[in-house]
């Protein structure tokens, strides 16, 4: 008996030395600034006309080379492993489907130089398209699918002349003198100055590309406008006969938020004014079927923070109507369903990005998509039936996914970074509500490291967003990611304070005018109490809002 109880305790010995080597090695490690540098970056999810594929760019960093590589892969809406399907040049990006699901269009810089190119729907078969001095980019298929449209920035003086554009190009760099004078706004967009081009929108057609683009706005103004980021300004006719592009015409467009819709036919011509709004008209969209123009409205002049709704604008008699007042949110982006009887749209709420639908007159309004996850770049399926979108939290990076229109659990269609997130250890966002100095109630989200024991003492470290009409939210950041401070020990706070977005139009408002005192809400030294009364009055109609907003 004691011999066989030696060799148990021998034999569970043995057992415990043989797994300790195993659950070191599956223990998972502090999300650091390198872990960061191995996320894979998804983005632009394309559905192919017919339903069955999904093209979309993934993006690596090369750390050590200091480097990024951006490749176009393929994957089944029905499941199964994505593919690669580029492999030349370090950029390849913005893939866009053929009408008839063939062929894919997309920017690539295997030539040296940003062009057009297509490819078929596998890889194979790639060409060039354009080769212009002033490069390609922001390429749409016609719904004919012989023409193509794309963006280029030009000299004013030479439009779709690529020999002018080319001796301009070839002048500024010979010039010895480097310098410039600027006498208006902008002059630097992100990393580079402005060099006197202007971007337009062009036309080509395939099957005759030795004919040359055609310039569709031309003239000293953007078409489209700088933009920060979100959907296309401007959009093809389901019949391929005009060209739906935003651009300023105000005098001093540099000091303006007043855009709108114009319309030019795609074989060139004059553009026809479609709006009026002082403000800004953004992000066309036509409805398949060709009887509405949506877009995105904001409507107080010169004020980049107001509140964006979605218009549906009546082609045949002009009238044009907000669908989403009732609805106190900006609208992100807007997508028609394939049969044009609804349009799914995103707007952003509390840090979080759901998807609602609705019908082209407003009515039959709800909620098809919510959860603790910023959703985007939505794509309908032809049979309406189900939605390709990403989704991103502040753990998780984006992936692909495709749920069914009427709701239901979602399937991931990617998982790109799946490995490394076994590897690595992130914690989830918790959602947190402090009162201010005036008792109004503030949201944010905390961060807390990894095994965080609450009997123990953390440093703090507040990030603070910019803007600074912004908010933090359930979304993942390639820059100033929260895990990462997390993985070292920290407790992150992410404050949403007065004047952030999310939260109710009148909530954005509050720091208008005001920046500093408003967001940390120090009360003025006279008549302090009759502001915090107003406020409080302000304050408590916000949050019925709010409570149908939850209600909604």
């Amino acid at each position: 008996m004691r011999y066989a109880q030696a060799m148990a305790r021998s034999a569970f010995c043995a057992l415990l030395l043989a797994c300790f080597p195993l659950a070191a090695q599956t223990a998972k490690r502090p999300f650091d600034v390198y872990a960061l540098q191995r996320v894979q970056r998804v983005s632009d999810p394309q559905l192919s006309p017919d339903g069955t594929r999904v093209a979309f760019v993934v993006e690596r960093v090369f750390l050590a080379e200091n480097a990024k590589e951006r490749q176009i892969w393929i994957v089944p809406v029905e499941g199964g492993e994505p593919t690669q399907a580029t492999f030349q040049g370090k950029s390849n990006t913005r893939p866009r489907w053929s009408p008839d699901s063939q062929s894919i269009a997309y920017v690539s810089d295997r030539s040296g130089k940003s062009q057009i190119w297509v490819m078929h729907a596998d890889g194979s078969q790639t060409r060039q398209i354009t080769d212009l001095s002033t490069e390609a980019d922001g390429v749409l298929f016609s719904p004919s699918g012989d023409r193509i449209v794309f963006q280029s920035r030009v000299y004013t003086k030479c439009g779709a002349d690529d020999a002018c554009n080319k001796r301009e190009l070839e002048a500024a760099e010979a010039d010895p003198v480097k310098a410039q004078l600027f006498d208006k706004l902008l002059y630097r967009h992100w990393d580079h100055w402005s060099d006197g081009r202007v971007s337009h929108l062009f036309s080509m057609a395939l099957n005759q590309p030795e004919a040359g683009p055609i310039d569709l706005t031309p003239g000293e103004a953007d078409a489209p406008t700088f933009s920060l980021g979100g959907p296309d300004d401007y959009a093809i006719a389901p019949d391929g006969g005009e060209l739906c592009f935003v651009r300023k015409t105000v005098d001093r467009p540099e000091l303006s938020t007043d855009t709108n819709l114009f319309v030019v036919p795609m074989t060139g011509g004059e553009p026809v004014k479609l709006t009026s709004n002082p403000a800004a008209d953004l992000s066309p969209a036509y409805s398949p079927d060709g009887r509405y123009l949506s877009y995105r409205r904001q409507d107080r002049p010169g004020y980049e923070s107001d509140r964006w709704r979605l218009i549906v604008l009546e082609r045949d008699t002009g009238n044009a109507r907000s669908i989403t007042d009732a609805i106190d949110r900006s609208v992100t982006s807007a997508v028609w369903a394939p049969d044009s009887s609804r349009l799914f749209f995103i707007t952003e709420d509390r840090g979080r990005q759901p998807v609602f639908t609705a019908r082209p007159d407003g009515s039959s309004q709800r909620m098809v998509i919510y959860g603790n996850a910023v959703h985007d770049d939505l794509q309908i399926a032809p049979d309406v039936k189900s939605i390709v979108y990403t989704a991103q939290s502040g753990s998780r990076p984006v992936e692909i996914y495709r749920s069914m229109a009427e709701g239901g659990q979602p399937q991931a269609l990617t998982s790109i970074n799946a490995k490394l997130f076994d590897e690595f250890e992130t914690t989830p966002l918790e959602d947190v509500e402090y009162a201010a100095l005036d008792g109004v109630k503030i949201s944010g989200f905390l961060l807390k490291p990894p095994a965080f024991d609450a009997q123990k003492r953390y440093p703090l470290l507040v990030l603070i967003h910019g803007g600074p009409q912004g908010a933090w939210g359930e979304s993942w950041s390639y820059r100033w990611n929260p895990q990462v401070f997390a993985a070292a020990g920290y407790v992150v706070f992410l404050p949403n304070p007065r004047g952030s977005t999310g939260y109710g139009q009148a909530f954005t408002d509050e720091i208008r005018t005001d920046w500093e005192r408003q967001a940390l809400r120090r009360h003025p030294r006279r008549g302090g109490s009759r502001h915090r009364q107003t406020l409080g009055r302000r304050d408590t109609t916000l949050s019925r809002r709010e409570r149908a907003m939850a209600a909604t």
